[in-house]
């Protein structure tokens, strides 16, 4: 859960630019599963919808160091993974993460600002996920019928495999 991540308790352990590594080495570990699945489904797979919960988000969290760490990875992702975020919907936003959203999002360009959703209320986001996501693969806690496991991520489910995402834009430079 982003909502009640303290970077200044991780930065006890490690610096920023470790953290920056650490996320683009799970960008990378996306971009190979995306190949993965274009093997497993026989089509193009490329595109993520990432689900953000931010339960417990409090504005407190917005510090300088939170502030460096998010433009740097939105940096690294719009540098050397352009067009692969399909969607970003964050979920259980408390009204303070608006604010914060204002900041974050001049840092991106028009295309992918329409690609986010910040959500309040389960009311609001679970048909939203349900639009973006096969129910099969949705974990239970956001509306959908999938166990969460261990690392997070939904197993794939055979029923699933009709759904997956198919979008294979070219990528735009």
């Amino acid at each position: 859960q982003f909502g009640n991540f303290e970077i200044w308790k991780v930065t006890e352990q490690t610096t920023l630019e470790k953290l920056v590594d650490h996320h683009t080495w799970c960008q990378e570990r996306h971009v190979a599963y995306c190949r993965e699945n274009s093997e497993r489904f026989g089509r193009i797979v490329e595109k993520l919808t990432i689900i953000i919960d931010a339960k417990d988000w409090r504005l407190g969290l917005f510090t300088r160091d939170a502030t460096k760490f998010l433009h740097r990875i939105s940096k690294v992702d719009s540098d050397h993974f352009p067009e692969r975020m399909g969607n970003l919907v964050v979920v259980n936003a408390p009204m303070l993460l608006s604010v914060a959203w204002k900041v974050i999002r001049a840092w991106l360009d028009p295309k992918t600002q329409a690609r986010i959703q910040i959500l309040r209320h389960p009311s609001d986001f679970v048909p939203v996920l349900k639009s973006l996501i096969d129910e099969e693969q949705l974990v239970e806690e956001y509306g959908g019928k999938a166990k969460s496991t261990l690392h997070g991520e939904a197993a794939v489910s055979p029923e699933a495999k009709a759904h997956a995402t198919t979008e294979s834009e070219a990528v735009e430079k």
